[in-house]
């Protein structure tokens, strides 16, 4: 089995992929974060700095959107089945359905394994 350079002695069987639940969790929490009934910083441990600040980005812009038109709905989503790709021992990719009404949304995940653990470098709410 060969071994990454960047994992030292880990082989690609060693690397067990993120949980199923993990994947759900992280897809929901985005969404919440972009709707601004969760905090962004609160998947700061998950994601990647870059993922921060899209997220925040896309939140200031979403929020500046729902007051022009005055939309104060809040919109509660549940995740569905996360469908998992591994293209590489190290990288996992992800899609999540999360079901809110009045419409069904997508959220798109990758994953990189460094330093030892699973961290999202993408994530895109659709």
């Amino acid at each position: 089995m060969p071994v990454h350079p960047s994992f030292g002695s880990l082989t690609s069987t060693d690397i067990p992929p993120p949980a199923t639940r993990l994947i759900q969790k992280l897809a929901l929490f985005a969404f919440e974060a972009l709707e601004g009934s969760r905090a962004v910083a609160q998947l700061g441990g998950w994601v990647t700095p870059e993922v921060v600040q899209q997220l925040r980005e896309r939140r200031a812009a979403r929020t500046e959107r729902r007051t022009l038109y005055g939309d104060e709905r809040r919109i509660v989503a549940t995740p569905g089945r996360a469908h998992i790709g591994q293209p590489l021992p190290h990288i996992v990719e992800a899609t999540v359905v999360l079901y809110a009404e009045p419409r069904t949304r997508a959220v798109a995940l990758r994953f990189e394994y460094v330093s030892g653990r699973w961290r999202a470098t993408d994530l895109t709410v659709l």
